[in-house]
Protein backbone atom coordinates (compact mmCIF):
# COMPACT_ATOMS: atom_id res chain seq x y z
CA UNK A 1 0.00 0.00 0.00
CA UNK A 2 2.71 2.41 0.74
CA UNK A 3 4.87 1.43 -2.10
CA UNK A 4 1.75 2.16 -4.32
CA UNK A 5 1.35 5.42 -2.90
CA UNK A 6 4.53 6.61 -3.26
CA UNK A 7 4.72 5.35 -6.78
CA UNK A 8 1.70 7.01 -7.58
CA UNK A 9 3.33 10.28 -5.62
CA UNK A 10 6.13 9.79 -8.48
CA UNK A 11 3.95 9.33 -11.03
CA UNK A 12 2.23 12.59 -10.36
CA UNK A 13 5.09 14.77 -9.89
CA UNK A 14 6.66 13.63 -13.41
CA UNK A 15 3.76 14.53 -14.78
CA UNK A 16 3.75 18.26 -12.99
CA UNK A 17 7.08 18.34 -14.43
CA UNK A 18 6.69 17.31 -18.02
CA UNK A 19 3.88 20.18 -18.01
CA UNK A 20 6.67 22.67 -17.03
CA UNK A 21 9.24 21.19 -19.53
CA UNK A 22 6.88 21.45 -22.25
CA UNK A 23 6.34 25.18 -20.76
CA UNK A 24 9.45 26.14 -20.54
CA UNK A 25 10.11 24.80 -24.13
CA UNK A 26 7.57 27.08 -25.63
CA UNK A 27 9.06 30.03 -24.06
CA UNK A 28 12.07 29.05 -25.37
CA UNK A 29 11.26 28.05 -28.84
CA UNK A 30 10.24 31.66 -29.11
CA UNK A 31 14.07 32.47 -30.40
CA UNK A 32 12.87 30.73 -33.36
CA UNK A 33 10.15 33.21 -34.21
CA UNK A 34 12.02 36.30 -33.98
CA UNK A 35 12.80 39.68 -36.70
CA UNK A 36 16.33 40.25 -36.40
CA UNK A 37 19.19 38.05 -35.14
CA UNK A 38 22.15 40.77 -34.54
CA UNK A 39 24.85 38.47 -34.34
CA UNK A 40 24.10 36.07 -37.30
CA UNK A 41 23.37 38.89 -39.23
CA UNK A 42 26.76 39.70 -38.95
CA UNK A 43 27.98 36.19 -39.64
CA UNK A 44 25.95 36.40 -42.63
CA UNK A 45 27.24 39.43 -44.37
CA UNK A 46 30.75 39.22 -43.55
CA UNK A 47 31.07 36.14 -45.26
CA UNK A 48 29.08 37.63 -47.88
CA UNK A 49 31.14 40.64 -47.78
CA UNK A 50 34.42 37.88 -48.18
CA UNK A 51 32.55 36.13 -50.72
CA UNK A 52 32.50 39.61 -53.03
CA UNK A 53 36.20 39.96 -52.51
CA UNK A 54 35.61 42.80 -49.79
CA UNK A 55 38.09 42.09 -46.26
CA UNK A 56 34.73 41.75 -43.83
CA UNK A 57 37.01 43.00 -40.91
CA UNK A 58 37.30 46.32 -42.48
CA UNK A 59 34.23 46.48 -44.71
CA UNK A 60 30.43 46.92 -42.55
CA UNK A 61 28.11 47.07 -45.37
CA UNK A 62 24.89 46.11 -44.22
CA UNK A 63 26.17 44.06 -41.15
CA UNK A 64 25.07 45.04 -37.63
CA UNK A 65 28.83 44.93 -35.93
CA UNK A 66 32.25 44.75 -37.07
CA UNK A 67 33.25 41.01 -37.98
CA UNK A 68 35.86 40.30 -35.37
CA UNK A 69 35.65 36.12 -35.51
CA UNK A 70 38.72 34.04 -36.30
CA UNK A 71 39.13 33.26 -40.54
CA UNK A 72 37.80 29.70 -39.92
CA UNK A 73 34.37 31.38 -39.41
CA UNK A 74 33.89 32.58 -42.46
CA UNK A 75 34.25 29.00 -44.14
CA UNK A 76 31.91 27.53 -41.41
CA UNK A 77 29.11 30.10 -42.42
CA UNK A 78 29.67 29.75 -46.55
CA UNK A 79 27.11 27.24 -46.53
CA UNK A 80 24.66 29.15 -45.09
CA UNK A 81 24.73 31.66 -47.53
CA UNK A 82 23.48 29.47 -50.17
CA UNK A 83 19.77 30.88 -48.84
CA UNK A 84 18.63 34.37 -49.13
CA UNK A 85 18.82 35.78 -45.34
CA UNK A 86 15.37 35.85 -44.05
CA UNK A 87 16.19 31.94 -45.01
CA UNK A 88 19.11 31.68 -43.56
CA UNK A 89 18.62 32.92 -40.33
CA UNK A 90 15.95 30.41 -39.62
CA UNK A 91 17.88 27.38 -40.91
CA UNK A 92 20.86 28.83 -38.13
CA UNK A 93 18.43 29.24 -35.58
CA UNK A 94 17.18 25.43 -36.31
CA UNK A 95 20.90 24.47 -36.27
CA UNK A 96 22.09 26.46 -32.84
CA UNK A 97 18.68 24.76 -31.16
CA UNK A 98 19.86 21.45 -32.27
CA UNK A 99 23.53 21.52 -31.07
CA UNK A 100 22.11 22.86 -27.70
CA UNK A 101 19.96 19.57 -27.31
CA UNK A 102 22.68 17.64 -28.71
CA UNK A 103 24.95 18.90 -26.13
CA UNK A 104 22.48 18.17 -23.27
CA UNK A 105 21.78 14.38 -24.33
CA UNK A 106 25.83 13.91 -24.58
CA UNK A 107 26.33 15.90 -21.05
CA UNK A 108 23.68 13.70 -19.58
CA UNK A 109 24.91 10.56 -20.71
CA UNK A 110 28.03 11.45 -19.22
CA UNK A 111 27.22 12.06 -15.71
CA UNK A 112 24.76 9.44 -16.14
CA UNK A 113 21.57 11.42 -15.82
CA UNK A 114 17.98 9.63 -16.50
CA UNK A 115 16.31 12.51 -18.73
CA UNK A 116 12.98 11.07 -17.52
CA UNK A 117 13.37 10.93 -13.79
CA UNK A 118 12.76 13.55 -11.49
CA UNK A 119 16.41 14.88 -11.70
CA UNK A 120 16.93 14.92 -14.90
CA UNK A 121 13.24 16.94 -15.67
CA UNK A 122 14.47 19.28 -13.23
CA UNK A 123 17.91 20.04 -14.89
CA UNK A 124 16.49 20.30 -18.31
CA UNK A 125 13.73 22.61 -16.82
CA UNK A 126 16.42 24.90 -15.15
CA UNK A 127 18.46 24.97 -18.80
CA UNK A 128 15.83 25.77 -20.86
CA UNK A 129 15.28 28.88 -18.45
CA UNK A 130 18.95 29.77 -18.60
CA UNK A 131 19.25 33.42 -19.97
CA UNK A 132 22.66 32.70 -21.15
CA UNK A 133 20.83 30.09 -23.94
CA UNK A 134 18.22 32.15 -24.75
CA UNK A 135 20.55 35.37 -25.37
CA UNK A 136 22.46 33.04 -27.55
CA UNK A 137 19.53 32.39 -29.45
CA UNK A 138 17.94 35.47 -29.52
CA UNK A 139 21.28 37.07 -30.55
CA UNK A 140 22.02 34.04 -33.17
CA UNK A 141 24.98 33.35 -31.65
CA UNK A 142 27.59 30.66 -32.75
CA UNK A 143 27.95 29.75 -29.05
CA UNK A 144 25.78 26.36 -28.75
CA UNK A 145 27.86 25.08 -31.45
CA UNK A 146 30.99 25.86 -29.00
CA UNK A 147 28.94 24.19 -26.44
CA UNK A 148 28.62 21.05 -28.56
CA UNK A 149 32.41 20.93 -29.75
CA UNK A 150 33.66 21.42 -26.46
CA UNK A 151 30.83 18.77 -25.30
CA UNK A 152 32.18 15.87 -27.51
CA UNK A 153 35.53 16.80 -26.84
CA UNK A 154 35.03 15.96 -23.42
CA UNK A 155 33.13 13.00 -24.32
CA UNK A 156 35.98 11.54 -26.83
CA UNK A 157 38.94 12.44 -24.08
CA UNK A 158 36.51 10.25 -21.55
CA UNK A 159 36.30 7.55 -24.46
CA UNK A 160 40.22 7.94 -24.77
CA UNK A 161 39.75 8.57 -28.83
CA UNK A 162 42.00 10.92 -28.73
CA UNK A 163 42.23 12.03 -32.40
CA UNK A 164 38.56 12.89 -32.30
CA UNK A 165 38.63 14.69 -29.36
CA UNK A 166 42.15 16.40 -30.89
CA UNK A 167 39.90 17.30 -33.73
CA UNK A 168 36.62 18.92 -31.89
CA UNK A 169 38.72 21.06 -29.87
CA UNK A 170 40.50 22.38 -32.19
CA UNK A 171 37.19 22.73 -34.77
CA UNK A 172 36.23 25.59 -31.34
CA UNK A 173 39.63 27.04 -30.73
CA UNK A 174 39.37 28.12 -34.53
CA UNK A 175 36.09 29.56 -34.57
CA UNK A 176 36.27 31.37 -31.19
CA UNK A 177 39.46 30.71 -29.88
CA UNK A 178 37.99 29.48 -27.09
CA UNK A 179 38.89 27.81 -24.30
CA UNK A 180 42.53 27.95 -25.50
CA UNK A 181 43.23 26.93 -21.28
CA UNK A 182 42.38 23.74 -21.90
CA UNK A 183 45.86 23.16 -23.38
CA UNK A 184 47.22 23.36 -20.25
CA UNK A 185 44.98 20.44 -18.59
CA UNK A 186 46.14 18.27 -21.44
CA UNK A 187 49.72 19.09 -21.23
CA UNK A 188 49.42 18.00 -17.33
CA UNK A 189 47.71 14.67 -18.06
CA UNK A 190 50.09 14.16 -20.77
CA UNK A 191 47.31 13.47 -23.39
CA UNK A 192 50.11 13.85 -26.04
CA UNK A 193 48.10 12.28 -29.08
CA UNK A 194 45.24 14.80 -28.53
CA UNK A 195 47.51 17.94 -28.40
CA UNK A 196 49.08 15.95 -31.59
CA UNK A 197 45.83 16.03 -32.82
CA UNK A 198 44.91 19.56 -32.24
CA UNK A 199 48.31 20.91 -33.43
CA UNK A 200 47.82 19.01 -36.85
CA UNK A 201 43.61 19.80 -36.71
CA UNK A 202 44.39 23.58 -36.66
CA UNK A 203 47.14 23.36 -38.49
CA UNK A 204 45.19 21.83 -41.33
CA UNK A 205 42.23 24.35 -40.90
CA UNK A 206 44.32 27.81 -40.43
CA UNK A 207 46.08 26.45 -43.79
CA UNK A 208 42.85 26.08 -45.35
CA UNK A 209 41.18 29.76 -44.13
CA UNK A 210 44.33 31.21 -45.36
CA UNK A 211 43.71 30.51 -49.39
CA UNK A 212 40.17 30.30 -48.47
CA UNK A 213 40.29 34.03 -47.13
CA UNK A 214 42.99 35.17 -49.00
CA UNK A 215 46.47 36.47 -47.82
CA UNK A 216 45.54 40.03 -46.93
CA UNK A 217 42.37 39.02 -44.89
CA UNK A 218 44.27 36.39 -43.25
CA UNK A 219 46.63 38.32 -41.81
CA UNK A 220 44.77 41.77 -41.11
CA UNK A 221 42.92 39.47 -38.55
CA UNK A 222 45.95 38.48 -36.18
CA UNK A 223 47.64 41.78 -37.10
CA UNK A 224 44.82 44.24 -35.98
CA UNK A 225 41.39 42.92 -35.36
CA UNK A 226 42.37 40.13 -32.25
CA UNK A 227 45.07 42.25 -31.11
CA UNK A 228 42.01 44.91 -30.53
CA UNK A 229 39.56 41.97 -28.79
CA UNK A 230 42.78 41.57 -26.36
CA UNK A 231 43.09 44.76 -25.93
CA UNK A 232 39.06 45.37 -25.60
CA UNK A 233 37.93 48.04 -22.90
CA UNK A 234 34.48 47.10 -23.26
CA UNK A 235 32.68 48.15 -19.98
CA UNK A 236 28.80 47.49 -21.09
CA UNK A 237 26.08 45.33 -19.05
CA UNK A 238 26.16 42.28 -21.14
CA UNK A 239 29.88 41.87 -20.76
CA UNK A 240 30.35 40.10 -17.88
CA UNK A 241 34.68 39.84 -17.61
CA UNK A 242 36.58 40.40 -15.10
CA UNK A 243 38.15 43.32 -17.39
CA UNK A 244 34.42 44.89 -17.68
CA UNK A 245 33.76 45.03 -13.95
CA UNK A 246 36.92 46.88 -13.70
CA UNK A 247 36.33 49.26 -15.96
CA UNK A 248 33.01 49.73 -14.51
CA UNK A 249 34.28 50.10 -10.86
CA UNK A 250 37.42 51.88 -11.57
CA UNK A 251 38.15 54.86 -13.54
CA UNK A 252 42.01 54.58 -14.21
CA UNK A 253 42.94 52.27 -17.33
CA UNK A 254 45.92 51.96 -15.82
CA UNK A 255 45.05 50.64 -12.29
CA UNK A 256 42.71 48.13 -14.30
CA UNK A 257 44.98 46.29 -16.56
CA UNK A 258 47.58 46.42 -13.33
CA UNK A 259 45.01 44.16 -11.44
CA UNK A 260 43.73 42.44 -14.40
CA UNK A 261 47.15 41.04 -15.21
CA UNK A 262 48.20 40.30 -11.44
CA UNK A 263 45.19 38.95 -10.49
CA UNK A 264 45.14 36.46 -13.78
CA UNK A 265 48.74 35.45 -12.76
CA UNK A 266 47.45 34.61 -9.10
CA UNK A 267 44.91 32.56 -10.27
CA UNK A 268 45.90 30.90 -13.40
CA UNK A 269 49.15 29.79 -10.97
CA UNK A 270 46.65 28.59 -8.32
CA UNK A 271 44.47 26.44 -10.97
CA UNK A 272 47.23 24.94 -12.45
CA UNK A 273 48.74 23.98 -8.71
CA UNK A 274 45.37 22.38 -7.72
CA UNK A 275 45.34 20.70 -11.37
CA UNK A 276 49.37 19.17 -10.59
CA UNK A 277 47.91 18.20 -7.57
CA UNK A 278 45.59 15.30 -8.38
CA UNK A 279 46.78 11.73 -8.56
CA UNK A 280 45.20 9.26 -9.84
CA UNK A 281 42.04 11.36 -10.78
CA UNK A 282 38.84 9.52 -11.66
CA UNK A 283 36.54 10.49 -14.37
CA UNK A 284 34.08 13.23 -11.89
CA UNK A 285 38.01 14.85 -10.64
CA UNK A 286 38.79 14.97 -14.41
CA UNK A 287 35.92 16.55 -15.01
CA UNK A 288 36.28 19.07 -12.38
CA UNK A 289 39.58 20.72 -13.19
CA UNK A 290 38.68 20.66 -17.14
CA UNK A 291 35.73 22.71 -15.93
CA UNK A 292 37.89 24.70 -13.48
CA UNK A 293 39.94 25.76 -16.63
CA UNK A 294 36.75 26.58 -18.73
CA UNK A 295 35.46 29.26 -16.06
CA UNK A 296 38.95 30.86 -15.54
CA UNK A 297 39.11 31.63 -19.39
CA UNK A 298 35.62 33.31 -19.43
CA UNK A 299 36.50 35.47 -16.17
CA UNK A 300 39.55 36.25 -17.84
CA UNK A 301 38.19 36.68 -21.36
CA UNK A 302 38.24 40.59 -22.39
CA UNK A 303 34.88 40.22 -23.36
CA UNK A 304 32.42 37.40 -22.31
CA UNK A 305 29.41 38.40 -23.13
CA UNK A 306 26.39 36.80 -21.25
CA UNK A 307 25.69 34.93 -24.07
CA UNK A 308 28.90 33.43 -23.46
CA UNK A 309 28.10 32.05 -20.30
CA UNK A 310 26.04 29.36 -21.96
CA UNK A 311 29.49 27.18 -21.36
CA UNK A 312 28.93 27.60 -18.14
CA UNK A 313 26.69 24.41 -18.15
CA UNK A 314 29.59 22.45 -18.32
CA UNK A 315 30.99 23.17 -15.20
CA UNK A 316 27.99 23.72 -13.34
CA UNK A 317 26.99 20.35 -13.97
CA UNK A 318 30.80 18.76 -13.55
CA UNK A 319 30.60 20.44 -10.06
CA UNK A 320 27.00 19.36 -8.73
CA UNK A 321 28.01 15.42 -9.96
CA UNK A 322 31.37 15.67 -8.64
CA UNK A 323 29.45 16.77 -5.39
CA UNK A 324 26.77 14.27 -5.63
CA UNK A 325 29.56 11.37 -6.82
CA UNK A 326 31.44 11.92 -3.66
CA UNK A 327 28.49 12.64 -1.63
CA UNK A 328 29.99 15.40 0.02
CA UNK A 329 28.14 17.88 2.24
CA UNK A 330 25.05 19.44 -0.04
CA UNK A 331 25.67 22.89 1.63
CA UNK A 332 28.03 22.87 -1.03
CA UNK A 333 24.44 22.76 -3.48
CA UNK A 334 23.61 25.37 -2.10
CA UNK A 335 26.50 27.46 -2.55
CA UNK A 336 26.27 25.94 -6.65
CA UNK A 337 22.88 26.75 -6.83
CA UNK A 338 23.66 30.66 -5.81
CA UNK A 339 26.31 30.72 -8.93
CA UNK A 340 23.65 29.29 -11.13
CA UNK A 341 21.29 32.48 -10.24
CA UNK A 342 23.77 34.62 -10.72
CA UNK A 343 24.53 33.60 -13.64
CA UNK A 344 21.08 32.34 -14.92
CA UNK A 345 19.09 35.83 -14.32
CA UNK A 346 19.28 38.66 -17.04
CA UNK A 347 18.72 42.53 -15.60
CA UNK A 348 16.22 44.46 -18.29
CA UNK A 349 16.86 47.50 -16.73
CA UNK A 350 20.77 47.33 -15.56
CA UNK A 351 20.60 51.41 -15.54
CA UNK A 352 18.10 51.16 -12.36
CA UNK A 353 20.92 49.06 -10.54
CA UNK A 354 23.98 50.02 -8.66
CA UNK A 355 27.40 49.55 -10.91
CA UNK A 356 28.80 46.64 -8.69
CA UNK A 357 25.20 44.83 -9.16
CA UNK A 358 25.53 44.73 -12.55
CA UNK A 359 28.15 41.96 -12.92
CA UNK A 360 26.16 39.44 -11.25
CA UNK A 361 26.98 36.63 -13.80
CA UNK A 362 30.84 37.09 -13.12
CA UNK A 363 30.16 36.90 -9.13
CA UNK A 364 28.22 33.32 -10.07
CA UNK A 365 31.17 32.64 -11.76
CA UNK A 366 34.03 33.50 -9.45
CA UNK A 367 31.79 31.43 -6.99
CA UNK A 368 31.91 28.64 -8.93
CA UNK A 369 35.36 28.66 -9.57
CA UNK A 370 36.27 29.23 -5.98
CA UNK A 371 33.94 26.03 -5.32
CA UNK A 372 35.53 24.29 -7.90
CA UNK A 373 38.93 25.24 -6.59
CA UNK A 374 37.87 24.06 -2.77
CA UNK A 375 36.63 20.88 -3.90
CA UNK A 376 40.03 20.26 -5.69
CA UNK A 377 42.55 20.85 -3.10
CA UNK A 378 40.06 18.86 -0.57
CA UNK A 379 40.52 16.36 -2.78
CA UNK A 380 43.85 16.17 -2.52
CA UNK A 381 43.64 16.05 1.23
CA UNK A 382 41.75 13.45 1.19
CA UNK A 383 43.78 11.45 -0.79
CA UNK A 384 46.61 11.17 1.61
CA UNK A 385 44.39 10.30 4.44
Amino acid sequence: MITSMKSSRVIFIKILLLGAVLLSLSVFLRSATLDLYPDYNTYYYGTVNLINTDNPYITTESMFAAFIYPPFSLIFFTPFTLFPYSVSENVFTFFSITCFFASIVILFKIFEIRILNIFGLVLIILLLNFFPVKFTLGMGQINNIILLLITLFLYFYLKTKDELAGIFLSIALSLKIFPILLIAFLIRSKRWKIIFSIILSIIALYTISYFYVGHTTFFYFFETTLPSIIGSQADAYYNQSFSAFLNRAIDNPLLTRFILIISGIILFSTSIIAILKQKNADTFLELLCISNLIILNLIFNSIAWQHHYVWTIIPLLATLFYIKQNRINMKYVTILALSFLLIAINLKDPQAFPVLIRSHALYGAVILYCLQLYLLFQSQKDSKR
